[in-house]
């Protein structure tokens, strides 16, 4: 016995039987059976000029966004001259100190945590960030 794949008149592989060449099984009409050599053809691929092709590969999933980064990676989210103003709103605004030493304590700051989007709310409304930053910023996207 012997592997064959069954190609259509386009070319398309169709269907993969294993048969001897001769008894039992008849490709349908419009459709020829050729051997498959390799042993890897299968559905899909298709026969040109004496060749099996494989289809091409499927584009890899897209990267699952980051919802959680480190405590320092959490800074760098922040621009230099952001990182002053929230650390200098900290020495008069409890609410931001507490902000800040909580991210730092955590060791993992969860970007879609309740605490962390109410954080960056604050600190927008203080003005030290603008929306678009505070966006940037809890979508794990580095200032550019």
């Amino acid at each position: 016995m012997a592997r064959y794949a069954s190609v259509d008149d386009l070319g398309n592989g169709t269907n993969v039987v294993e048969w001897d060449g001769e008894t039992g099984w008849m490709p349908p009409p419009g459709v020829q059976s050729i051997i498959d050599t390799n042993g890897n053809v299968s559905p899909g691929w298709t026969y040109a000029n004496g060749q099996f092709v494989a289809p091409p590969q499927p584009p890899p999933p897209p990267p699952q966004p980051v919802t959680s980064v480190t405590a320092l990676a959490f800074r760098q989210l922040f621009t230099p001259a952001e990182r002053v103003a929230v650390t200098k709103a900290g020495f008069t605004d409890a609410n931001v100190r507490v902000f800040i030493d909580d991210a730092a304590a955590a060791g993992t700051v969860d970007l879609t945590a309740t605490e962390t989007q109410q954080g960056m709310m604050y600190l927008q409304k203080l003005g030290l960030i603008t929306g678009p930053r505070a966006a940037a910023i809890l979508a794990a996207q580095p200032p550019s």
